[in-house]
């Protein structure tokens, strides 16, 4: 045994995700750097999306969309998402991915 609780307390140990997909890819270090500045980590930037780990929760999405809105980055999408089961189980064992 490696953990126990509930499914939403192990999920919580993980933390949310803020994943936010830009109208403008010029806009992506800016983001970057708002998204920093949010969450206290640095995002995983691709082409024209962002993905950052939220700490602890209490994470709004209207308040993320204002924060956005106030740098002027213009947001395509804005996910917050749980993790999964896989994902803890993933983060509790030091894996990258699951063996099937």
């Amino acid at each position: 045994m490696i953990a126990t609780g509930t499914p939403d307390e192990l999920k919580a140990t993980i933390g949310d995700r803020l994943d936010v997909e830009l109208e403008d890819p010029a806009a992506l270090d800016t983001a970057a750097t708002v998204l920093k500045t949010l969450a206290g980590t640095d995002p995983t930037v691709t082409a024209d999306r962002l993905s950052v780990a939220l700490p602890g929760g209490g994470f709004r999405l209207f308040d993320v969309m204002r924060v956005l809105d106030r740098a002027g980055i213009a947001a395509a999408d804005v996910r917050l998402r749980r993790p999964t089961l896989d994902e803890v189980f993933l983060r509790l064992t030091d894996r990258k991915e699951l063996v099937r």
